[in-house]
């Protein structure tokens, strides 16, 4: 009797952990699981992987308004880009993530994000930024491990270097350096001030020392299997052999720096990914356009309510401006928008050109569409342009669907209105031309057709975005 009882709770053990397993293979990821996986990635080096979780992370973590997966995204979609060298997108997320940390009391986030701020700001040369950020770690710093203390000395030389206190820098590395040595074992945070340190010795004119220096380097980061500080030795020593004036060599060194490069870093899966990172900010900026949208509504209503109320009078003008300052608002926030897309997509070409040295199809096919010459001869077409790039209509067309998501049609307005909306915002070049005139520019032969392209790209006329463009000068 007792054996069928033991046999039968075996039974139903065994049966309710297979129903578990079941529901948790059937459960969708939440915000959690896909930065925990963008994490992994991340920590092997598959950097254009792992931005695709972290995307997906963001976009969960705020359904389910979980600020820390937020946090935690945004942070190292922060980290990939400054690896990538693009400091400016790096400062964007980790001013997103800090102002995030600010909202939730976190002050451990907080200390992360101002760091990661300072070496940004220092990478862009921009010293009093970095030690404006530097102060506030301060003000939040907790803790008193080794590692804390290790980034609070980096970040001090790093500041000193971005002034042009060479000679400071150096000493303050080399005592981050001695410190690393004795108090923490991780020798990867002391290859880093090696690295650092060469750059120094570059910077200072002894190409002798650096030269010695960046091999000591590409040998340690080779021995640690780590691709990212092969890299940044590779580039070292490729600048050492062409201050040295040895040509063949410092392009030997170039290509190895190359290589190493586009395979943390492939163009077309990272261009991809940011390009899908664009589409889901794009997306919370139309939500919240929408929403003011709707509260505009309910406000006009209330206005011809009002308005049926003479001795309400003053109440109604007051809503209309308010109503009117938040449009603005609105405005304002999608020209900032386009600009940012618009330098975006310089980099994005900067980039291109940077890590590969062959143009193949659809290299020739992009840097046609960049081009304004081309795109604003008003008979451009798809047979022209397969004409051009040395191909045919119906690959150009595959290319362009694959790349853009778009067809040819839609991708040409679009390009055609991003170079109106860069001339319609520079005085400097273009303020003495008409709307008819910049119009005829871009391509366009008649004002509706150009409206109306300009109205489905930025949701307002190219005079509504004109002026808005200029509150936003005045306003910054």
């Amino acid at each position: 009797m007792m054996h069928r009882l033991l046999l039968t709770l075996i039974l139903a053990a065994g049966l309710l952990g297979s129903g578990v397993r079941a529901a948790d293979a059937g459960r969708q990821p939440t915000g959690r699981d896909y930065a925990e996986r963008g994490h992994e990635l991340y920590e092997e080096g598959k950097y254009k992987e792992a931005i695709n979780d972290f995307i997906h992370a963001l976009e969960t973590a705020d359904r389910e308004h979980d600020a820390k997966t937020s946090m935690r995204s945004l942070g190292h979609i922060g980290n990939i880009y400054s690896k990538l060298g693009d400091y400016e997108r790096s400062v964007y997320y980790h001013r997103k993530g800090y102002d995030l940390s600010l909202q939730q009391g976190d002050t451990v986030m907080q200390q992360s994000f101002l760091s990661s701020l300072v070496a940004s700001y220092c990478r862009m040369g921009q010293a009093d930024k970095a030690q404006a950020a530097f102060e506030k770690i301060d003000t939040v710093f907790s803790g008193a491990s080794p590692e804390r203390k290790y980034f609070m000395m980096y970040n001090q030389a790093r500041i000193a270097k971005a002034r042009g206190q060479l000679d400071e820098a150096l000493a303050l590395h080399q005592r981050t350096l001695d410190f690393a040595r004795q108090y923490i074992g991780d020798r990867r945070l002391q290859l880093f001030q090696q690295l650092e340190m060469t750059n120094i010795v570059m910077l200072q004119g002894d190409y002798e020392r650096a030269w010695d220096d960046a091999q000591r380097c590409f040998t340690m980061a080779t021995g640690q299997g780590d691709p990212e500080m092969v890299a940044t030795a590779a580039a070292l020593l490729a600048e050492a052999c062409q201050m040295k004036g040895d040509s063949e060599a410092s392009a030997l060194w170039r290509n190895r720096y190359l290589s190493i490069t586009d395979s943390l870093f492939s163009k077309d899966t990272f261009f991809r990914a940011s390009s899908e990172l664009m589409d889901y900010e794009n997306l919370l900026n139309d939500r919240h356009i929408d929403r003011l949208n709707s509260t505009i509504s309910q406000q006009w209503l209330t206005i011809i309510v009002t308005l049926v109320l003479v001795a309400l009078l003053l109440l109604t003008v007051v809503i209309l401006v308010r109503t009117n300052r938040r449009l603005r608002n609105a405005h304002q926030l999608l020209v900032r928008k386009n600009r940012d897309i618009m330098q975006s997509e310089e980099r994005s070409r900067q980039l291109r050109s940077y890590v590969s040295q062959n143009h193949d199809l659809q290299s020739r096919i992009i840097e046609a569409l960049d081009d304004p010459a081309v795109i604003s001869n008003p008979d451009f077409s798809m047979q022209m342009l397969a004409e051009s790039v040395g191909s045919n209509v119906k690959y150009v067309s595959q290319i362009i669907n694959d790349t853009y998501g778009k067809t040819f049609k839609t991708l040409l307005n679009e390009r055609r209105i991003q170079e109106a909306c860069r001339r319609l915002t520079d005085a400097e070049h273009y303020g003495h031309l008409t709307i008819q005139a910049i119009y005829e520019e871009v391509g366009y032969t008649n004002a509706a057709s150009f409206i109306r392209s300009f109205r489905k790209v930025n949701g307002m006329t190219p005079s509504e975005y004109q002026k808005a463009a200029t509150d936003v000068t005045a306003s910054e």
